[in-house]
């Protein structure tokens, strides 16, 4: 079990590799950076654009922005290694490290509460559809078995969102908490405000995996 575990996780190394090597790319294809943004920003706030150039040269020199895309990514992805740190981001002008750390929490409870509900309901649900075939249940288990594999999750976010907007009139629902409950200490009443507001995102999220393990 030990080493099918050490495997799984040795391997998952060079898919996040490449995961990440693709999404830097892909992210560095489109025209301009963040210094083309810090000069237009210069000009228009007076700046000669002599003045402008020089700092903007002077910021990409400082980040390394003046460097092929592999190099780039070299340096990044070294940082992370041996420094543990993720960068600096110039939108939110937050280290990169903290604010993942920030996130990653609540990040971990929605996966896991996902992971939990997919297996679940798929598995009980699997085991009625094949003890109770060609059944009402085991039709419409098909049905959403099939949708489930088959609609792409950002489209059924879409109508969920839709339908808590405009059919149900939900409000504050893209956070966490309510408004009220953002910086209190926990309770039985905060708890629940939470369960109402993470429940969509977990149903999208276990969607998929419900389909798969029907």
């Amino acid at each position: 079990m030990l080493k099918f575990i050490a495997v799984r996780l040795l391997s998952a190394i060079p898919v996040l590799l490449g995961i990440s090597l693709v999404s830097f790319i892909i992210i560095q294809l489109p025209p301009g950076d963040f210094a083309s943004s810090l000069k237009t920003n210069l000009v228009n706030n007076g700046v000669s654009e002599r003045e402008a150039e020089r700092q903007v040269a002077a910021v990409r020199q400082q980040y390394g922005l003046d460097q092929p895309v592999m190099v780039q990514y070299g340096r990044w992805m070294g940082n992370i290694i041996t420094k543990g740190q993720f960068g600096y981001s110039f939108a939110y002008k937050r280290d990169v490290g903290e604010m993942i750390a920030e996130r990653l929490p609540r990040t971990l409870v929605l996966a896991l509460a996902a992971h939990l509900i997919s297996t679940l309901v798929g598995i009980f649900t699997g085991i009625y559809a094949a003890t109770h075939q060609y059944s009402f249940g085991d039709n419409i288990s098909t049905v959403l078995a099939f949708l489930g594999t088959s609609i792409p999750r950002f489209f059924v976010a879409r109508i969920i969102l839709y339908w808590l907007a405009f059919a149900v009139g939900a409000q504050h629902f893209t956070n966490f908490n309510s408004p009220q409950y953002a910086f209190a200490p926990w309770s039985w009443a905060k708890l629940v405000d939470t369960l109402s507001h993470v429940w969509p995102v977990v149903v999208i999220a276990g969607f998929g995996g419900i389909a798969q393990n029907m």
